[in-house]
């Protein structure tokens, strides 16, 4: 069996696929996991599928997945995945703040689980006020 390694997304996020451990080969593949931030994708796959000896590779595009606009990331280490994976939601989600309040939510910060609060002097950008999605 393989494991699902957790990650903790905004909702705003749409994610198709898991994020797998390398347990079992059968579900080491190159359709992997996909995560799109409005016009962002973040790519994950196994290559070469069922590969034992295979790497993942994170691939984040807007367009098209042959033109990428951060280089691709080719790793065994599943933390590495996710590590890259936050990074680039953090990079890529909007922004957003609470409703009638002048803070601010980083997007990464907006998981299921709860919310951490960020001045938005703090974060140096001006954004207009809408809905927290959580």
């Amino acid at each position: 069996m393989s494991t699902i390694f957790p990650l903790h997304l905004p909702r705003q996020a749409k994610v198709t696929g898991a994020l797998r451990t390398r347990d079992n080969v059968r579900n080491l593949v190159q359709d992997m996991l996909q995560i799109e931030l409005g016009n962002v994708v973040i790519d994950v796959g196994w290559y070469p599928d069922w590969n034992p000896n295979g790497e993942y590779r994170v691939t984040v595009f807007r367009d098209s997945y042959s033109d990428p606009i951060e280089p691709q990331l080719r790793t065994r280490d599943v933390t590495q995945v996710s590590d890259a994976i936050y990074r680039y939601v953090e990079k890529y989600s909007p922004r957003v703040l609470a409703r009638g309040s002048r803070t601010t939510f980083s997007t990464t910060q907006v998981f299921s689980t709860g919310r951490r609060l960020i001045d938005a002097d703090a974060i140096g950008s001006s954004v207009s006020e809408r809905e927290v999605i959580a």
